[in-house]
């Protein structure tokens, strides 16, 4: 029987519109504690700092969301004591809490962090042939290792399709999408692979600074935004179009895959 190794992979995005520590906790003051739970619960897919220990306890949990919306945090905010989810302890202390500061920290700088969720997605990508030849020649060739690698977006502009003959100087049917804050591309930072799979261990993120539509993401070995060096390892449409506003953070991972064929 014969048998060979193949590539997959798939790329998840998400939308966010920035908010304010205020408007988190007007926000966590005005909904149901059930909700903000869930919200919680569900964000498996991120690697934010300090997210186990929030899950880890939702009785201790439930007792600081309570208790923010009490107004127990609003000391914290006038006397400007946020810092990425750091409060002084001596606040704490005062306000009774200090057994419980990093939950209460952490509960607020995830819901921060994360802002408001505009939409999410996830992708199927085409591992590019020049992607392929790169890993062969550095897995059997003695070609050089790369590391770290590159996340692109693709602009929704001038698109009909990304494809597999698809190189970083030749890919006709999109173009990349640049209209963000970051200086370069941001790395993709993955995890020892494990069972077969390539996962993200950080999400790749872009802060906009337009307002436009956007149609998918690619990976590729060069950092310079617009760039037309380097190795493009693979690319992969939105099923639909996305928007995004000036502000927004686009947040994105990708997943690779081998498979026995």
């Amino acid at each position: 029987m014969n048998s060979g190794l193949g590539f997959d992979g798939h790329y998840d995005a998400w939308c966010f519109r920035p908010t304010s520590l205020f408007e988190v906790v007007e926000r966590i003051k005005k909904s149901k504690v059930d909700l903000l739970l869930k919200e919680l619960r569900g964000a498996t897919d991120f690697a934010e700092p300090g997210r186990e220990e929030v899950l880890a306890d939702e009785g201790r949990v439930v007792k600081c969301i309570k208790e923010i919306k009490r107004g127990g945090m609003d000391l914290v905010i006038k006397q400007r004591q946020w810092r990425r989810g750091v409060y002084k302890a001596n606040v704490l202390e005062r306000m009774g809490f200090a057994p419980h500061r990093a939950t209460i920290a952490n509960v607020a700088r995830f819901l921060v962090d994360n802002g408001s969720l505009k939409w999410q997605t996830e992708i199927s990508n085409v591992v590019c042939d020049a992607g392929i030849n790169l890993a062969f020649d550095t897995i059997f060739g003695g070609g050089a290792q790369t590391d770290p690698w590159y996340m692109m977006v693709v602009d929704n502009d001038s698109f009909s399709a990304v494809a597999v003959g698809d190189l970083m100087n030749n890919h006709g049917g999109w173009i990349e999408w640049v209209a963000y804050d970051e200086g370069t591309r941001p790395a993709w930072v993955d995890a020892a692979a494990g069972s077969k799979i390539k996962l993200t261990t950080t999400p790749s993120d872009f802060t906009s600074n337009a307002t436009d539509t956007l149609n998918g993401l690619a990976l590729t070995t060069a950092s310079d935004k617009s760039g037309t060096t380097g190795t493009l390892f693979s690319a992969g449409s939105f099923a639909s179009t996305q928007a995004v506003a000036s502000a927004d953070i686009l947040r994105a991972s990708y997943t690779l895959t081998g498979s026995d064929q």
